[in-house]
């Protein structure tokens, strides 16, 4: 109770709610937002224009299907409930480990009390069904792999994660291969099998069905293209911007908060986590599996770094793993010492201070970019920046263009080549 009162009460307050007197067209103007609104109207109007629909389809039809209840707030039920599933079954799994009051609490702590974590479910985001998805497999791998109808299940809340973000399945595939594994040590595979696509080849079916109405293509044109050539992923990237958003983002970004200043604990994750892999074991391996191939993706998207995880809050990338991190504190300090013993438990605390505290970061200018460095803005908003020579570097700051609606542009050129740079920014709270 206290959860949803809360929920609906930070929902109604936040700064970007329609409806909200600061507001005129609220995050429905904003870059992601928009898009998900434009998707549920041209859904309703049965335009299949390609252009109206940049994000894979699943988020927008969940969003269509309560369009005619509240028009304003097309995802604010679905979000509502999607929260709390992944509430419900975090209690579920903090049960194992804890006392029933002690899981209620880190419920709190982790996905009411957090503001960052309550509003990547506040605000509308495709991360929302797949977080919730993402906590219901989790459940239903510890606790119903052997029921019958764990295939199934397990085969829809694939196909959801896979209707609204494609490439996130990938979280889900440690848990599956352990449960596919189980069925073969059982002789049961081709019933899991069946089951397992009777639950996901619907969700598949009509997401490609719907691409190939609109696109004549399998996938959605546009957010493939941003993802792997505009936006695009580099895992070569991946220690120094873990560097960058757990320890230090002023560095080399300018920015204040890490992830370490506003959720200290994980520095103690550890010793929890090793508590967790030894009461669940090869089902604990695998979501813990999970949880780090879901760290590594986002840190090696490139539009994910220091500057936009707290202030454009795509920090929701990373909602569904931190509840579990402070799971994995506590039981560093309640559990830890008795079913680890003294030694094991120091010497995992010593190992994480030593994995967040010993890395550094040396910076030496090698030299300085030639010609102007004031970018020359047309009544636009587009401005240009032409250095004397190839090859140097430069650095876009926007930050001053954080409004609603609103989308920077910068074109650099570059002895000829140019570069265009577009970034849709949202309002800080």
């Amino acid at each position: 109770m206290i959860a949803t009162f809360l929920y609906f009460q930070r929902y109604s307050t936040y700064t970007g709610f329609p409806g909200h007197p600061s507001q005129s067209v609220a995050w429905w103007g904003w870059l992601d937002q928009g898009q998900y609104i434009l998707s549920v109207r041209s859904l309703l109007s049965l335009d299949l224009a390609p252009a109206r629909y940049f994000y894979p389809i699943g988020y927008g039809f969940i969003g269509s299907i309560f369009h005619g209840i509240m028009p304003n707030h097309p995802f604010l039920i679905p979000n509502f409930l999607c929260y709390a599933v992944v509430c419900a079954a975090f209690i579920g799994i903090c049960q194992r480990l804890v006392s029933r009051i002690e899981a209620v609490l880190l419920a709190f702590f982790g996905l009411v009390w957090q503001t960052w974590v309550q509003d990547s479910f506040v605000v509308p985001w495709t991360t929302i069904p797949r977080d919730a998805a993402l906590y219901t497999l989790a459940w239903l791998g510890f606790f119903r792999m052997a029921h019958p109808l764990y295939p199934l299940w397990s085969g829809i809340c694939l196909g959801v994660i896979y209707a609204v973000r494609p490439g996130d399945v990938i979280f889900a595939a440690p848990l599956l291969a352990i449960a596919l594994f189980t069925a073969f040590q059982a002789h049961r595979l081709p019933t899991f099998l069946g089951k397992f696509a009777l639950g996901v080849v619907p969700f598949a079916a009509a997401f490609h069905a719907f691409n190939y109405a609109v696109f004549h293509s399998a996938l959605p044109v546009a957010y493939m293209r941003a993802n792997s050539t505009l936006t695009g992923f580099n895992f070569g990237s991946v220690p120094l911007k873990a560097f960058s958003i757990f320890i230090n983002p002023q560095l080399l970004w300018g920015e204040p908060d890490s992830l370490i200043s506003v959720f200290p604990y994980l520095l103690f994750v550890l010793p929890g986590a090793a508590v967790f892999l030894k009461r669940f074991r090869w089902t604990g391996a695998a979501f813990l599996l999970a949880q780090i191939l879901g760290l590594l993706y986002y840190l090696a998207f490139n539009d994910f770094n220091p500057l936009n995880v707290f202030r454009t809050l795509l920090i929701h990338y990373l909602a569904w793993l931190l509840p579990f991190f402070l799971l994995y504190a506590y039981l560093a300090f309640r559990s830890a010492w008795g079913q680890l013993g003294t030694a094991w438990t120091l010497g995992l605390f010593a190992l994480s201070l030593l994995i967040f505290l010993t890395p550094d970061v040396a910076v030496q200018a090698v030299g300085r970019a030639r010609g102007p460095v004031g970018p020359q803005c047309a009544a636009s908003g587009l401005c240009t920046v032409q250095f004397a020579g190839p090859g140097q570097a430069f650095d876009v700051m926007l930050l001053d263009r954080l409004h609603v609606g609103t989308r920077a542009f910068a074109e650099v050129d570059l002895d000829g080549e140019k570069l265009l740079i577009r970034k849709g920014f949202y309002p800080a709270t």
